[in-house]
C-alpha cells in the first residue's frame, strides 16, 4: 500500500480506535458506579490493557464490516453504472501537419494508436510513453489553410473566405473538410467563435483556382458545426452514451468542429476557396485567422483495452491482482469487461457473482456451485487495483487458467505538459506528416461517487424517477464530472429550476414527446456561447438517462430575457 493510502488508513483506524476506547471507558465508569467493589481502576495496568485491546479490536471488525458492506454496494452498482464509477482517463486532440514530402491522401481509423513521450520526466530521468487512441477517423490531405479574410458584402452582411492550396495541381478528392477551431489556444474563446459561426452563417460555397470577392458565385456546400460524422459502425466495447457525455463534459473541446461536405472539384486544380456567408448581425470585433482554424485534428484518449496477464487459479488464494502486462508502462485498470475461462477450446465467458442463480444462463444439477468471479477495486490515481475472486468448483483438483480483460489508462501522466510530448504512431507511417498535440491535455479525474455509499444510493433513487428536478440534475451532472471543467460548472451552479411537460409527439411510441424546461440565473451575455454547447450535451445526458422519451430542451435566462431551445 502506498504511504498517503496507508496514512489514511491508519488515521481512519486511529479514530475508530479512539471512539471505542472512549465508549468502553463510559461503560467502565458506569459499570464502577453500580458496583463500587469491582476491581476496575483505570490506573490498573491490566485493565488498561484489556479495554485497549477490546477497542483495537472493536474498530477493526467495524471498519471491516463497513468496508464490506461498501463492496458490496459498489459491487451492485457497477453492474449499472459502470461508466460513472471508474476513473476518467486522460483526454487530448492530437493533430497531423503534412509537409512537402506528402502528396497522396491518408486515413487514420478510429482506434488507431498514438504514442505520447515525456522525454526525461519520469523516475530516475526515464522516458514515458503515454498510449492513446484516436476517438475518430481522421483523413489527412496534402492541402493547407493558407489564410482567412472577412469581407463586408453590402446589404447582405460578411463572407469569411478560407483559402486552401496545395503544392501541386491535381485533382483531389476533398469530400468532407473538418476545421478544429481553437482561437488564441483558449476554451472560451473558441466556444464563442463556434458559436457566433453557426449563429450567422447563411450559407456556403466553393470556388476552385479563381480569386474571391464579395460577390463571386460558387457551387454550394453543406456546412454543420460540431463533431464530425461518425460512422455507424464505429462503435467500441468501451463506449455508452453517458460515457461520452462524461467525456463531452469535461473536455468539451473535442466538439468545436466546422464541417463542409460537398467539396467535389469537377477537374484538377491547385487552390480552392470556402466562402461562409454571414448576416448582417456578426460581431465586427471578432477577426478570424488561420492559426485559430486547425485542419486534420483528432481527439485521443488514454485508454486501452488490454487482456490482463493470465492468472492461474488452483482454490488456495482468495483473491488475484489484475495486473497488465506492461509493468513499466504503469497501467492501471479502469474497468473489466471480461474474466473467461481458458480451456482447450479457447475462452468460455464466467458469470459476474451478483447474477442471481435463477437468472444464470449456466447448465448443471440444481443446487450445484456454478462457476462465477467477483471483483473489487481498491485505491485511486496511480495506486488503483483491481482484484478478482473466483468461485471455480474443482479448481484445487484442477487449476484453472483464467484470462481476464479489462480497459486501462496511465493516471502518470496527470504531471506530463502537452508541449514537451513528441508524438508518434504506434503501429503505422504516414510519410510526410507530423504528429503534435493540439492545446493542452485533460488530466484524469477519479470517480466523485465510486467511494461515497449515499451517493450511489441517490443515484439510484435518480435512475427511478420520471423527472429531474434542479437539486437532482446538479447531482447528476456533478457526478459526471463537470466539476473538472469550470466553465460548466458555473453553469450548472446556476441553475435554479427544471421542470418536465408532455406534448404530442406524432413520430412517439407513445404518441408524446417530453420536454425539459430549464432555469438559469446570474448568467452574463459572455456565457450564453457556453451555454448552448452545454444545454446540448445536457440534452444527450437526458436522453440516455431518463426513463421517458426526452426530445426536446428549452432553457431561459431569466436576467438577460434569453430563450434557447434543442432538439
Amino acid at each position: 500500500m502506498a504511504a498517503g493510502t496507508a496514512h489514511i488508513a491508519d488515521e481512519e483506524l486511529e479514530s475508530t480506535f479512539l471512539e471505542e476506547l472512549a465508549a468502553l471507558e463510559r461503560f467502565r465508569i458506569a459499570y464502577t458506579g453500580l458496583y463500587p467493589g469491582t476491581p476496575l481502576s483505570r490506573e490498573d495496568p491490566d485493565v488498561r490493557r484489556l479495554l485497549e485491546g477490546m477497542a483495537l479490536f472493536s474498530a477493526r471488525t467495524r471498519l471491516a464490516a463497513d468496508r464490506g458492506l461498501h463492496r458490496s454496494v459498489v459491487r451492485v452498482f457497477r453492474q449499472h453504472f459502470s461508466y460513472l464509477l471508474g476513473p476518467a482517463p486522460a483526454l487530448g486532440m492530437l493533430r497531423a501537419t503534412p509537409t512537402a514530402q506528402f502528396v497522396d491522401a491518408a486515413e487514420l481509423p478510429r482506434g488507431a494508436e498514438a504514442v505520447l513521450i515525456d522525454p526525461a520526466t519520469g523516475r530516475g530521468g526515464e522516458a514515458r510513453a503515454f498510449r492513446f487512441r484516436t476517438l475518430g477517423r481522421l483523413r489527412v490531405l496534402p492541402i493547407e489553410l493558407a489564410g482567412v479574410n472577412l469581407l463586408r458584402v453590402r446589404g447582405r452582411g460578411y463572407r469569411i473566405l478560407l483559402r486552401f492550396t496545395q503544392a501541386f495541381e491535381t485533382r483531389l478528392e476533398l469530400g468532407e473538410l473538418s476545421l478544429h477551431v481553437n482561437h488564441l489556444d483558449d476554451l472560451a474563446s473558441s466556444i464563442a467563435v463556434l458559436h457566433a459561426l453557426e449563429a450567422h452563417c447563411t450559407g456556403a460555397s466553393v470556388v476552385f483556382d479563381a480569386d474571391v470577392h464579395e460577390d463571386t458565385a460558387g457551387t454550394p456546400c453543406e456546412v454543420d458545426f460540431g463533431p464530425p460524422s461518425r460512422a455507424g459502425h464505429e462503435i467500441s466495447r468501451a463506449d455508452h452514451p453517458l460515457r461520452d457525455a462524461r467525456a463531452a463534459l469535461r473536455f468539451p473541446r473535442q466538439d468545436l468542429y466546422i464541417n463542409v461536405r460537398g467539396l467535389a472539384p469537377r477537374r484538377s486544380f491547385r487552390r480552392f476557396t470556402i466562402c461562409l456567408d454571414l448576416d448582417e448581425g456578426w460581431p465586427r470585433e471578432l477577426h478570424l485567422n488561420a492559426d485559430g482554424l486547425e485542419l486534420f485534428v483528432v481527439p485521443i484518449v488514454n485508454e486501452r483495452i488490454d487482456m490482463a496477464n493470465p492468472i492461474e487459479h488452483d482454490g488456495t488464494r482468495e483473491r488475484h491482482a489484475v495486473r497488465h502486462p506492461d509493468d513499466g508502462a504503469r497501467f492501471v485498470p479502469s474497468t473489466v469487461l471480461g474474466v473467461y475461462r481458458i480451456g482447450s477450446d479457447g475462452l468460455a465467458p464466467l458469470e459476474p457473482a451478483v447474477v442471481p442463480d435463477r437468472l444464470s444462463g449456466g447448465a448443471g444439477a440444481p443446487g450445484a456451485r456454478r462457476e462465477s468471479y467477483d471483483l473489487a477495486y481498491e485505491g485511486r490515481g496511480d495506486q488503483r487495483r483491481a482484484w478478482l475472486a473466483l468461485s471455480l468448483p474443482g479448481a484445487v483438483e484442477k487449476p484453472q487458467r483464467v484470462a481476464v480483460e479489462a480497459v486501462w489508462h496511465q493516471p502518470s501522466i496527470r504531471d506530463a505538459s502537452a508541449s514537451d510530448l513528441a508524438v508518434r504512431l504506434a503501429d503505422r507511417y504516414i510519410a510526410g506528416v507530423s504528429w503534435s498535440c493540439s492545446g493542452a491535455l485533460s488530466p484524469p479525474v477519479e470517480s466523485e461517487i465510486e467511494d461515497d455509499r449515499d451517493s450511489l444510493f441517490e443515484l439510484l433513487s435518480l435512475k427511478s424517477q420520471r423527472a429531474l428536478g434542479p437539486d437532482e440534475l446538479r447531482f447528476l451532472l456533478r457526478a459526471l464530472g463537470t466539476r473538472s471543467q469550470p466553465l460548466f460548472d458555473r453553469l450548472v451552479s446556476a441553475l435554479a429550476g427544471a421542470d418536465m411537460g408532455r406534448k404530442p409527439f406524432a413520430k412517439s411510441t407513445s404518441g408524446f414527446k417530453c420536454v425539459y424546461r430549464l432555469e438559469f440565473e446570474g448568467l452574463t451575455p459572455s456565457e450564453l456561447p457556453r451555454l448552448h454547447l452545454f444545454c446540448r450535451k445536457l440534452l444527450d445526458v437526458l436522453r440516455a438517462w431518463s426513463v421517458e422519451e426526452v426530445v426536446e430542451l428549452v432553457a431561459r435566462v431569466s436576467n438577460l430575457g434569453e430563450e434557447l431551445r434543442f432538439g
